[in-house]
Order: C-alpha cells, then structure tokens, then sequence
C-alpha cells in the first residue's frame, strides 16, 4: 500500500506539471502548424503545406527592418543589463552587511514598488465604486 502512495505521491505533480505545460505550449504549436497553411486565411487544419506567408515577410522590407532593430535593441539590452547586474552584484557583495541591505532593497525597489503601485490602484478602484468597508465578506470567523 505504501508503495502505491510513493507511486502516486510522484506521478501526480509529474502529471499535474505535464498538462500545464502541454496547456501553454499547445497554442504555440498550432500557431507553427499553421503558419505553414497554403490558404489565404486561417484555418485549422491547414488544407495544404506551403511556405506562402514565410516568403511574404522574408520578402518584405516594411517587416525586416522593424525585425532586426527588435533583435540589435534585444541583443544591446542583453549585454547592458549583464554588464550592470554583473557590476551591481560585485559592489553589493563587497558591502559591509547594512549597507548591502540597503543596496539590495535600492536595486530590487522597481520590482517591490511596481506590486505596491497595483495595489493602490486596485483599492483607488475598489474605493471609487463606493463599496462599503462593511459589506466586504469577512472569511475566517
């Protein structure tokens, strides 16, 4: 019975992580699948294989040259931030314990600000539909 619950204990979060992945990847496959359609339309499946819409944006100077400033200003953004979070990382590191605290809480700040910046506009809107304090559901009593 024991060796049952092992089986099962491991085969559910495996199966469970399985179909949430299967969830988020299976829109991008049908997405490929039918970017090779032949059809001047979308539909699925593709009534034939054809390289229509791949040679229509390769061939197109109004899509490549957006295309390649995206991937120069992609590549830049990566060097710069590994240069400056590399940099950061070594300063923070080399801190004494306060203020190392208080340099990593300046760096992370964007990340913490950014949540508490949606939560006061979540209330702000709550609020702005004259909801009652009272009439908010109280769960655990």
């Amino acid at each position: 019975m024991t060796g049952m619950r092992t089986i099962g204990a491991r085969l559910l979060p495996t199966t469970i992580v399985g179909l949430i992945l299967l969830f988020l990847a299976f829109p991008i496959v049908v997405v490929v699948v039918v970017s090779f359609s032949s059809a001047t339309y979308l539909t699925f499946p593709p009534p034939a294989f054809g390289w229509r819409w791949y040679s229509a944006y390769f061939g197109s100077e109004d899509w490549l040259r957006p295309t390649w400033l995206s991937l120069w200003v992609a590549a830049a953004t990566v060097v710069l931030a590994t240069l400056l979070g590399t940099l950061a990382a070594l300063g923070i590191a080399r801190l004494p314990r306060a203020l190392r605290v208080v340099a990593a809480g300046l760096i992370l700040s964007p990340l913490i600000l950014r949540a508490s910046i949606a939560t006061v506009m979540a209330t702000s809107r709550t609020s702005s539909m004259e909801i009652a304090a009272s009439e908010v559901p109280k769960f655990g009593r």
